[in-house]
């Protein structure tokens, strides 16, 4: 049997499984898109991590989104519901805050703990800071992981999450470049073949339904109520140890995890604890080289990793008032209009006359008429605040030099503001989703009226570009777009390109390119 044939039983099996809505699909996205966040999508096949949420370095902290590519798009937003449910309920920004708390809890109650721990197969009598530390960091991921499933998740769909958390897990080891061994193979093969039984219609509670491949942390394998905080669950994981440890090897996925088996007891060794926090708390170092690896080489939309700033082949530059205020000189003041101007007096003095009758001559002339401009400025949740800052400085600069009816317009999903370019402010509203294209037809419709019209668009692009297209395909006067991103090197079009969230095709990105000049710059 091989990778191949296993593969092959794996699209056949997903090919068969109904379309899933998550109920809280949307209003979570929802509240994502009011942080400011982006995602990250690898094209390199090494990784074997699923997904993950985290926090950039810097000051920025922005919310950064990784889903391995090799998760088919049908059963991977069960994967994306899970990581923005630890980036919406906190998860990223406190648990450092509360970590020695939680390291005192621990100690606290180790007279209970300690039968369920080992080192080196020797019982732990008094725990060191390290060991505790490492004990809370991994109670702490599955608590994390309760409280996200329990939340994110109806309960009418945790099988169905379940089943795609699988799905999403053979689907990565099965294209992974490491090779896999032939009785994991097997068992992959028998879970999928297991499953052609229910015929489509699957009952999770059958006793022919096959054991998980990848458990993963669900509340009701360790008869934990639902939708508490981590924080309680944390709690109740230390006031009930005998409920959690016996069998927490098993049920958090012994293979995956590396939990070893040389001992005929459960205890949980210092190294299944490492192991543990690795393959599931931590994304290791070695990958993470590979990441940014594929960052230099232009293979993903984004990837922030600290002091570490890459600037070979790339189209990005970097934004700041000055360079704003040029780039709308150079683009927009660079269109002048032809007008007719009658001279009666040409022939006359020239002596060319006769009579009474002057002989008129007509000179075509080049004039500089200013046309207005319009701003649309995205003030979604992914906006930082500095690029506000930095467009609330340079358009009264600008605006001196543009027509007389040159405007600003603020736009999320809907106008937040439409001010004179000469007196814009900051709305004092903003901050939603993205729905930009909207924001063009208002432009279209109420301002764009002559041919040295313009119209700007300043965004950092996370929306549909297809959508962009089909409003700006029509307008006759120059579209000019400013693209922003954080730490970005690499090409511009390589960054929509391999942006994956709105599965725009490259075709539709080329041609909005070739009609909207933008210039692409960081922050």
């Amino acid at each position: 049997m091989t990778k191949e044939e296993v593969f092959e039983k794996f699209n056949d099996t997903i090919s068969r499984i109904p379309n899933i809505n998550w109920v809280n699909y949307d209003t979570q996205m929802a509240k994502l898109d009011t942080y400011c966040w982006r995602y990250i999508h690898s094209d390199n096949t090494s990784s074997k991590n699923l997904a993950y949420m985290c926090r950039s370095k810097g000051e920025t902290g922005v919310y950064e989104l990784f889903i391995n590519k090799l998760i088919p798009f049908d059963i991977k937003n069960a994967t994306v519901l899970h990581e923005v449910g630890h980036a919406v309920l906190g998860h990223t920004l406190s648990w450092k805050a509360q970590q020695a708390i939680g390291i005192d809890k621990v100690k606290s109650h180790w007279s209970t703990l300690k039968d369920y721990f080992n080192k080196k197969g020797k019982p732990i009598k008094s725990p060191t800071e390290e060991i505790c530390k490492k004990i809370y960091n991994m109670i702490l991921n599955v608590a994390m992981d309760f409280e996200v499933n329990s939340k994110m998740f109806e309960s009418q769909e945790y099988k169905w999450a379940r089943l795609f958390f699988n799905f999403a897990y053979i689907s990565v080891i099965l294209q992974n470049d490491e090779k896999i061994k032939n009785e994991e193979l097997e068992e992959v093969f028998n879970f999928l073949q297991a499953l052609d039984t229910f015929n489509g219609n699957i009952d999770f509670s059958a006793e022919t339904f096959p054991k998980w491949i990848m458990p993963f942390c669900w509340t009701e394998d360790y008869g934990f109520p639902d939708r508490l905080s981590y924080g309680q669950y944390i709690d109740l994981i230390l006031m009930n140890p005998d409920k959690f440890f016996p069998d927490f090897k098993d049920k958090a996925g012994k293979k995956r995890f590396g939990f070893t088996d040389d001992t005929d007891t459960e205890s949980i060794s210092e190294e299944d604890i490492d192991d543990f926090i690795t393959q599931y708390g931590d994304f290791d170092e070695e990958e993470m080289e590979v990441l940014i690896e594929d960052e230099r080489k232009g293979k993903y939309s984004s990837h922030a990793d600290g002091d570490k700033k890459y600037v070979e082949s790339s189209d990005f530059s970097k934004l700041d008032q000055t360079e704003l205020e040029n780039f709308l000189y150079k683009n927009c003041f660079n269109k002048s209009v032809k007008d007719t101007k009658t001279d009666y007096m040409y022939n006359y003095n020239r002596g060319k006359f006769g009579g009474n009758i002057l002989i008129s001559k007509q000179n075509k002339e080049e004039l500089w008429r200013p046309g207005n401009i319009y701003l649309l400025v995205d003030c979604s949740g992914s906006i930082e605040d500095s690029v506000i800052d930095i467009v609330v400085k340079s358009v009264p600069n600008v605006s001196r030099k543009c027509g007389p009816k040159s405007r600003v317009i603020w736009w999320d999903i809907t106008c937040r503001g439409d001010y004179p370019m000469s007196n814009s402010k900051v709305p004092n509203n903003y901050g939603g989703g993205t729905e930009i294209a909207l924001g063009i037809d208002y432009i279209k419709k109420n301002y764009l009226q002559f041919s040295n019209d313009k119209l700007i668009i300043l965004s950092d692009y996370y929306d549909s570009i297809s959508s962009w297209l089909d409003e700006v395909s029509d307008i006759k006067c120059d579209v000019i777009g400013i693209c922003w991103a954080q730490n970005k090197s690499g090409k511009g079009k390589d960054f929509l390109y391999h942006r994956g969230w709105y599965n725009d095709s490259k075709s539709t990105i080329d041609t909005f390119l070739d009609k909207v000049k933008t210039k692409f710059i960081i922050i």
